[in-house]
Formats: C-alpha cells, structure tokens, sequence
C-alpha cells in the first residue's frame, strides 16, 4: 500500500534501568512523561513516573497500585490492590489521582480495565458483578454490554463513539 503522509518510524528508548517486575505503562498528555507501576529488588509494585529526556524515575508513593488510563486533564485512573484472578487478570478497586500523586479517591470496587473518554469527562470501566457477569459500563454505572469473559484491555475510540476490549474467552476483539 502507498502512505498518504510520511510518518515517521517510532523511535525506542529505554527509560528504566533496573531489574524487577514491570507492569503497565501510560503517556501523560504532555507526552514526555511516562507513569509506570514497577517492583524493583522485590518490593511490591508502586507507581513511578520519569521523562522520556531523564534516566530518572521517582516513585509516586502508590503502592499496590496499577496505572490504567490518564486523562488528557492529568487525572490518573489507578487501580488499588490488585489481586491475581484466573492467571492474568487482576481485580482491584479503581481510584482517581492526580499525575502528580496524592491521596487516590476511591470510586468502584471489582474493576478489571478503565479507559477515559477523549475529552476526559467520562470513564469506561470493565467490572466483575456478585453474579460473577463482567459488565462494561460507561459512565461507571451505567451499562453498555454484560459478558461472562473477562473484558480486558479496555479503550475508547477517539471519537468517543465506540468501546473495543478483548474478548479473552474466545480470544476475539470486541466492538
């Protein structure tokens, strides 16, 4: 196929430089400053956030957390205490915080993935019911699709039309 525009290639950089667990990883809106949640020396895994300019990273002081989404406001969608469930997948309960760190204030429990809408206004989350059915709902509440499979990853279009979320018991991407 011929390009429309020429992009360029991403480029690679390593931004940690210790040996530990790492887990997922987010762009804050500026798109230099990277949040992570890692376990370095086997300590737990906390959140951390460095610059793709520094070899420095500084931890948050969010322990047991785990970075899901950031708004284009800087507002972080965290998940506190995450808890393995069937292999992968973990549960935790789904908390807000600003990039810069703070007290997270705590929103829904059971929460598997969340995704903020582009305008940052809204929150697409994926839960764990009493009833054990998943329930994807946007806002949190509010119920788009219910599944019997784990609905992770979790994103929103950037027109904020659609939802996507990997199906992981039929192994399908979902629209």
């Amino acid at each position: 196929g011929r390009r429309d525009s020429e992009t360029p290639p991403p480029t690679f950089k390593q931004l940690t430089f210790r040996r530990g667990w790492l887990d997922q990883a987010r762009f804050a809106p500026d798109g230099r400053t990277v949040i992570y949640g890692a376990g370095w020396d086997g300590k737990p895994v906390e959140l951390f956030q460095t610059r793709t300019d520094s070899p420095e990273s500084r931890p948050l002081g969010l322990v047991h957390a785990k970075v899901l989404s950031i708004s284009p406001q800087g507002q972080m969608a965290i998940l506190l205490d995450p808890s393995r469930r069937q292999g992968y997948f973990q549960l935790g309960t789904l908390a807000f915080v600003p990039l810069a760190g703070g007290t997270p204030r705590e929103l829904l429990e059971k929460v598997m993935a969340a995704a903020w809408t582009p305008d940052g206004q809204d929150l697409c989350v994926s839960r764990v019911q009493p009833n054990g059915e998943i329930t994807i709902e946007l806002p949190p509440g509010t119920t788009l699709h219910r599944t019997s499979v784990y609905a992770h990853p979790l994103r929103v279009s950037r027109d904020g039309r659609h939802v996507v979320y990997g199906d992981s018991g039929a192994g399908k991407v979902m629209l």
